[in-house]
């Protein structure tokens, strides 16, 4: 299952191109100069505009799928949406996921775009997961 994408917000609008004094160039010039910066602030607030009405819908972009390793009792998980202080939460896809979540897990590390899922062995192979990740 492959989930929709949705755009990242720019934490920085884009920089001013020209100076506040009138370039030594062409009128022509200072106008296309105005003109480029206008057309990428536009762009910064379609995107934007973009983004808080995604979120004002629930899509949050904070998911993925996630299988836990087969015969292993870790799993690493790597994404750039992890941090340190991030909260994961887990929902089993499969019986066999769902047997493994009761018999015991935890998350054992976690650092920036990356987490450790330390879990019971159990010898099935579809530990299918959806992972939501917050903060």
């Amino acid at each position: 299952m492959t989930r929709q994408s949705y755009p990242l917000a720019d934490s920085n609008p884009p920089a001013k191109r020209f100076s506040p004094y009138v370039p030594r160039g062409t009128t022509e010039e200072l106008v296309r100069h105005i003109w480029e910066y206008l057309l990428r602030i536009g762009e910064y607030i379609r995107t934007t505009a973009e983004v808080a009405n995604g979120a004002r819908e629930g899509k949050l972009n904070n998911l993925a799928d996630i299988t836990w390793a087969n015969g292993a009792t870790t799993t690493a998980i790597a994404d750039v949406r992890i941090g340190p202080d991030s909260h994961l939460s887990f929902v089993p896809l499969t019986a066999n996921a769902s047997a493994i979540y009761v018999a015991g897990w935890y998350i054992s590390a976690r650092g920036k775009g990356t987490a450790t899922v330390t879990h019971t062995n159990i010898a099935q192979a579809d530990h299918d997961f959806t992972m939501s990740i917050t903060g």
